[in-house]
């Protein structure tokens, strides 16, 4: 029979399953269900590869479980069919130049552009950067000149902007063309800061002052200015890696539909599992515990694998929901969200959403992403709302940049003023934080006034 584990099969399992009340059993049976809960645990945090794997292995040393064969519907795969779909399925994580590639191929760039864009992609490097000039570039390659003035237009439209710039500085100055078309202030901030060679996180509030004078600009406005600076990705490639990463199987996907979003989670790599309910009967009440084992393995690991699909299918739903502007306008849009949120409303424990979304991946639009990418770090805020860490670092940097460079914030300063603007954050955290802004110490940070 086919096992389709659903309420009533799971007391249909207990029951058979049930030892006799001896004291000299429950030392076992405790251990048993506990080795069957492990088991269980792990198939929820496998990948469908792994599980594959897993599986197969099973059917290979437990002689009651078997791969259902002549009961697929019509209306699915061959065994051929099946395994050129999950060929095509399975997929590597896009290094940066596949990443590039793909962009470019889809231009309908000239031979000589696309061609010079290939030399263009063999020298970017980790931060999605040319690692030499353009002209250089250019001279390598031997191409017409004009192929660059095609290629420099493809590359301004490459997602996301900046990728292929010679510096940050140049990434900068077209994202804040791009993004920010209606403050010009913007770029003047840019060509400033670059030519004072300023770190951004440590420019004074003095400092600000004297630039919105140099700038003939109301503070005001520069600080709406510097606000939009801070939106801006000066390493776009840091997502990316050089190498193409492990294939991937990814199960979930999210599918536009017109205005709307269908949801497809795939199992093809999982076969379809026959219980050989008639082979245990033969070998049923010879006391061979080891073959007890071996059947109660069998039907814990069907019952798992179901249980997985319909968990997995309950909270691929909610993650739509949740983060429906990701899968329409991209990954700026994610919000914060914990598993605690998805846990509460799909009704699992939340554990069993940690073990679900572990290992798993799903293919929309902008690519093929990690489920955890859909739970970033949410920091407690004083109010209720969310605030997640990116909200955090642009805070600090905010503080810092606005802060007296003479009695520059401490540590615990800044923790102070954080929790003011509805961060519940620890000074250690803030410490952290800083760190990884590349901040210096308050100490490090304090200038000596000018004399007078």
């Amino acid at each position: 029979m086919i096992l389709k584990p659903g309420k009533s099969t799971w007391v249909m399992i207990l029951r058979s399953s049930m030892p006799a009340p001896k004291n000299t059993l429950r030392t076992s049976q405790k251990l048993g269900l506990s080795l069957g809960l492990r088991a269980s645990l792990k198939i929820l945090s496998m990948g469908q590869l792994e599980l594959r794997q897993h599986v197969q292995s099973i059917l290979e040393e437990n002689p009651f479980v078997d791969e259902a064969t002549g009961e697929v519907g019509a209306d699915d795969f061959d065994s051929s069919g099946k395994s050129d779909f999950i060929e095509e399925l399975a997929v590597s994580l896009p290094s940066l130049p596949d990443h590039l590639h793909r962009q470019f191929h889809d231009m309908n760039l000239s031979a000589a552009a696309l061609k010079l864009a290939e030399t263009f992609i063999s020298y970017v490097d980790a931060n999605g950067f040319t690692s030499i000039k353009h002209e250089e570039i250019i001279a390598r390659s031997n191409l017409e000149r004009n192929a660059y003035a095609e290629l420099l237009h493809a590359i301004r439209d490459l997602e996301p902007t900046g990728l292929l710039a010679e510096t940050s500085w140049q990434c900068l100055e077209w994202q804040a063309e791009k993004n920010f078309k209606h403050d010009p202030l913007l770029k003047d901030i840019l060509s400033v800061l670059e030519l004072a060679a300023n770190n951004l996180a440590r420019l004074s509030f003095q400092d600000k002052k004297n630039l919105a004078e140099s700038l003939h600009v109301e503070f005001s406005d520069l600080q709406k200015s510097f606000a939009n600076l801070y939106q801006l990705d000066p390493f776009p490639g840091r997502n990316y890696t050089l190498q193409s990463q492990n294939a991937i199987y990814p199960e979930v996907v999210y599918q536009e539909n017109g205005d709307s979003i269908d949801i497809i989670v795939h199992n093809h790599l999982i076969p379809e599992l026959h219980l050989n309910r008639e082979l245990y009967e033969e070998y049923k009440g010879k006391g061979d515990k080891n073959w007890e084992d071996r059947y109660a393995e069998a039907e814990n690991l069907i019952r798992s694998i179901q249980y997985r699909q319909d968990s997995l299918i309950k909270i691929a739903r909610s993650l739509l929901v949740h983060q429906y502007d990701f899968f329409k306008t991209g990954t700026s849009a994610i919000k914060p969200l914990n598993l605690a949120d998805i846990a509460s409303e799909v009704k699992l424990h939340i554990s069993t959403v940690s073990r679900i979304v572990s290992q798993k991946h799903c293919q929309c639009r902008w690519g093929v992403f990690p489920l955890k990418i859909f739970f970033p770090m949410r920091l407690k805020s004083n109010d209720g709302s969310n605030l997640g860490s990116e909200d955090l670092r642009q805070a600090i940097l905010e503080l810092v940049g606005q802060e007296n460079s003479e009695k520059p914030y401490s540590d615990s300063e800044l923790t102070t003023l954080l929790r003011e603007k509805g961060f519940d954050v620890q000074r250690r955290t803030v410490a952290k934080y800083r760190n990884l802004l590349h901040i210096a110490a308050m100490a490090d940070r304090k200038k000596t006034p000018k004399s007078k």
